[in-house]
């Protein structure tokens, strides 16, 4: 488990922070590229890096999932199973 926190604390809330940063600044920088390349590269470039960084958040996340044990469910007396 320590592992997993390291991958997550090494990897996705970088990626995470970086999206922040991205997403906060993008908007603006992106229309103005469009205006002034009248091609919108500049938006295709923020969407670009924005998908980037989803599809390396996703990975951590998978690759953090398998150095976590398996958990049993057990659901308290009476509950429904969901299983």
């Amino acid at each position: 488990m320590a592992f997993a926190e390291e991958l997550v604390q090494a990897f996705l809330l970088d990626a995470a922070a970086e999206l922040q940063t991205l997403c906060s600044s993008a908007a603006p920088d992106a229309e103005a590229a469009a205006d002034s390349n009248g091609g919108g590269n500049g938006a295709k470039h923020a969407r670009k890096r924005i998908r980037s960084l989803l599809l390396r958040m996703e990975g951590v996340v998978i690759g953090a999932r398998t150095c976590l044990p398996d958990f049993e469910h057990s659901a308290p007396q009476g509950a429904p199973s969901l299983l």
